[in-house]
């Protein structure tokens, strides 16, 4: 696994320094930095998501949350899992692997589909994509969707999508930046160090483009008690390999993109009896080719491949892993601007094998495939009035035929004053098939007094939900504004699919033995409140969002689902300096748990980060994540108490970027 990662590496690091040694050298030529900044906030945002057409941000009939470039750059140069922190109403969990998986109005990681440019990304546990397995180097912006989106993204996108927008790279430029950071709080000698280091490169030369990127994280993670042999982070190592070229023909455009990932933990965990220590580890390597093909005539075609190979496990219990996801998208565009119609559809083909690293099969080459099709119709009635209805429907190899519906509805009105009023309101089905391993998964631990087990009778998870918005803004002078919104949400589901203990099985086999079952029904309701403040170099933002997530049966609140959380932040532009600032808060309290006590069930970090521009080819970056320090207690019995807290502790950091 090793060798293959490492020839995939070599031939794309070739492949770009071959493209880019032809570049022509970039002087310090241009506009200043301050200048540049005054034009990116005067050009209006555009996103594809929430229609899969090009739509104004501000006239948008379906509401779309966006991290640019800019604000992305500020709050990380390593990983996604931090920037999505930074969206009002998302919650960023810690997974057991020691990654980073996400949720939204109460749906899951499993439920919330995250795309690459339109495409979805493989799931290293047969679920939930690792944030933390998504280099943040070559974004152009992200884009959010809240709420049901099965009717254009299909199965999985219950509780929203998350559209990661890459860099088209239209300039010659090549930039590198070093980055040292550690966590304060750190018990073992020498504390926590954690380095990262990037390279991008791009050519563009008339109709031929061409982009080559690398980054790579080290860290020691870290450790509150060196009296104890289990360590709190586990020691990771990340590279990061992503190459692309495209050409624009007279009426279509090519674009080819490959990524690499390699990446590796180690972490202890406690004593092993008379033979030392154990510890969890990880080797994951994962491969992506992707390829577009985009007319001047409304359709494009694109199709990716992923495989996905990890070795992971506990020091008796390692497994080796394979899966592969191949996924074909088509669509047409017509119309005009007053009817628009889209049309596609979606080929997708899975497949899973996973052994012990003694031979015992647990999951034998396993695979599904299925095909979509979808239509949607955007009706633009007056200046006043939008109305947009899609349709999906979907046949599974495994489970037939399912089907989405969704309405989305967008009233505005401009006041004498300037201030411009919206609503917008949607309502729409979701759908989730059972993943391979839900289907099929064998995880034999009866040494341990326990087995789980996959179950091929499961149903798919289905939902219906509505939000619901209403949004004033008001244009102040120099190009600033103050905003506000209030949106309510609320989603029935049936079919939930969970881990849970099997009684009947359990008392046979003399040991516990766990299977995935569908829950009956679960009921899912919030709001969230959003105001903003912004000036020509300021911008304040508040958002509180309040969650209730049951089990619509026993009337159980659902774990991991906070009551509240507030995220806000104020960010400040000066260019006198040639720099900005950016100073966020989250808070998140009233988390559903299990445990018989808790130790503590809210908490609030604060974080900053400061950008200098010291010309137009140097800057650097200094920051410091959870300036408060609040984190998991150490020591904690996690099976008896509770903490909400992140398990990271304070976290300062230094960067230096070179443009050449």
């Amino acid at each position: 696994m090793r060798n293959l990662a490492f020839s995939y590496f070599s031939s794309l690091l070739s492949a770009g320094v071959f493209l880019l040694s032809v570049a022509p050298s970039v002087g310090s030529a241009g506009s200043a930095h301050a200048q540049a900044l005054s034009v990116e906030s005067a050009v209006e945002q555009v996103v594809v998501t929430g229609t899969r057409t090009e739509k104004s941000i501000d006239d948008s009939p379906v509401s779309i949350d966006v991290i640019t470039a800019r604000e992305l750059n500020l709050v990380t140069t390593g990983t996604v899992a931090q920037a999505l922190d930074f969206i009002p109403g998302v919650t960023v969990e810690r997974s057991q692997k020691d990654g980073y998986n996400i949720q939204m109005q109460g749906f899951d990681g499993a439920r919330v589909l995250v795309l690459v440019d339109g495409l979805p990304l493989i799931s290293p546990t047969g679920s939930s994509v690792d944030l933390d397995q998504i280099s943040a180097l070559d974004i152009e912006r992200i884009e959010v969707i809240r709420g049901a989106a099965s009717t254009l993204y299909g199965s999985a996108a219950m509780g929203g999508v998350i559209n990661i927008i890459s860099r088209e790279g239209r300039e010659n430029t090549f930039r590198v930046g070093l980055e040292q950071g550690a966590y304060s709080a750190d018990d073992r000698d020498g504390g926590s160090g954690r380095r990262q280091a990037n390279l991008h490169g791009a050519l563009y030369r008339g109709s031929l483009s061409a982009q080559l990127s690398a980054l790579i994280i080290n860290s020691d993670g870290f450790d509150y008690d060196a009296n104890t042999i289990a360590q709190d982070a586990a020691e990771t190592e990340k590279e990061f390999v992503r190459a692309q070229v495209g050409y624009d023909f007279p009426a279509v455009s090519l674009l080819w993109t490959g990524q690499a990932l390699d990446e590796r933990k180690y972490k202890l965990i406690g004593p092993f009896p008379g033979e030392g220590d154990n510890y969890y580890t990880s080797e994951v390597v994962q491969i992506q080719h992707n390829l577009y093909v985009d007319s001047d005539s409304g359709w494009q075609v694109k199709g990716r491949y992923s495989d996905h190979e990890e070795l992971s496990g506990q020091r008796t219990g390692l497994r080796q892993a394979h899966f592969t996801k191949t996924n074909i998208d088509a669509q047409q565009t017509f119309g005009s601007n007053k009817l628009e119609w889209v049309l596609g559809g979606h080929y997708y083909l899975e497949t899973m094998e996973q052994n012990k690293k003694d031979g015992t099969v647990e999951i034998d080459n396993k695979e599904r495939d299925g095909f979509e099709g979808f239509t949607q119709v955007d009706w633009n009635i007056s200046p006043a009035w939008e109305f947009v209805a899609g349709v999906r429907a979907q046949y599974d190899s495994g489970y037939g035929h399912n089907s989405a519906l969704k309405f989305n509805g967008k009233w505005q009105k401009e006041l004498a004053s300037g201030a411009k009023v919206m609503w917008r309101t949607s309502a729409g089905d979701g759908y989730r098939v059972p993943n391979l391993k839900e289907r099929f998964f064998e995880f034999d631990h009866s040494n341990l007094g326990y087995i789980i087990l996959g179950n091929d009778d499961l149903r798919p998870e289905s939902s219906q939900s509505f939000n619901s918005s209403l949004s004033v803004v008001i244009p102040r002078k120099h190009g600033g504004r103050v905003g506000a919104e209030i949106n309510l949400h609320q989603s029935r589901a049936k079919n939930f699919i969970a881990s849970t203990e099997d009684i009947e099985a359990s008392s046979d086999a003399g040991y516990v033995v766990y299977a995935y079952q569908n829950i009956d029904k679960t009921r899912i309701q919030g709001a969230d409140v959003s105001t903003e403040v912004g000036w020509q170099n300021q911008r304040l933002q508040f958002n509180y969002s309040y969650l209730d997530a049951r089990d619509a049966s026993s009337w159980q609140r659902l774990s991991a689902r906070p009551y509240h959380q507030i995220k806000a932040h104020y960010w400040l532009n000066v260019p006198a300096w040639n720099g900005e600032g950016l100073f966020y808060v989250l808070l998140q309290k009233d988390e559903a748990f299990s445990q018989a006590g808790s130790v503590k069930n809210e908490y609030m970090t604060l974080n900053f980060n400061v950008k200098k521009h010291f010309s137009n080819n140097v800057y650097a970056r200094l920051g410091v994540e959870n300036l408060t320090n609040e984190h998991k207690q150490p020591g904690l019995n996690e099976g008896a108490e509770f903490d909400i807290r992140p398990v990271s502790s304070r976290y300062v950091f230094f960067s230096l970027h070179l443009k050449i």
